[in-house]
């Protein structure tokens, strides 16, 4: 539950960082978080292949996040969750968002879209991630990003 939420809220952190930035144009009906976090990110990033991976894996962890927090109760059928040679467990669909593999999927969905934005800022960007992301400014303590996982030094 935490590694999802967190995942969602580091994307969504770092989109309203940026977003004054943008320039993003204005639309008459509000789109779902996922996808404007994903149009944000297409102005500012050299985001190419990337695209349909990211809008899927967006809109899994911002529903899977919504899921978590938003959670109602709700008439369903239960399914099996895990099954072993002493038990088989059972539970409502929603539950899937509390497994082990869903937190990895969110971590490794929040790592690779940070690192892959820090590594290919447009040029009008490019400052603001040399300064903030790379820590290139004067004053400020010197972060990387990695692969395996962001990180003061």
């Amino acid at each position: 539950m935490v590694a999802v939420t967190a995942a969602a809220m580091a994307l969504d952190s770092f989109y309203g960082t940026i977003k004054p930035i943008l320039n993003q144009p204005k639309t008459k009906k509000k789109a779902a978080r996922a996808r404007q976090i994903l149009e944000g990110l297409k102005l500012g990033f050299v985001v190419g292949k990337y695209q349909r991976t990211w809008q899927e894996d967006l809109d899994w962890l911002f529903k899977t996040r919504n899921g978590i927090v938003h959670h109602a109760m709700r008439d369903g059928t239960a399914v099996i969750l895990r099954i072993t040679d002493e038990t088989v467990m059972t539970g409502a669909p929603d539950t899937f968002g509390l497994l082990p593999t869903s937190a990895q999927r969110a971590a490794g969905i929040a790592e690779t879209i940070l690192d892959t934005c820090a590594a290919n800022p447009k040029p009008f960007i490019k400052g603001w991630i040399d300064w903030n992301i790379n820590g290139e400014g004067p004053g400020v303590k010197q972060a990387t990003v990695t692969s395996e996982r962001m990180r003061l030094i």
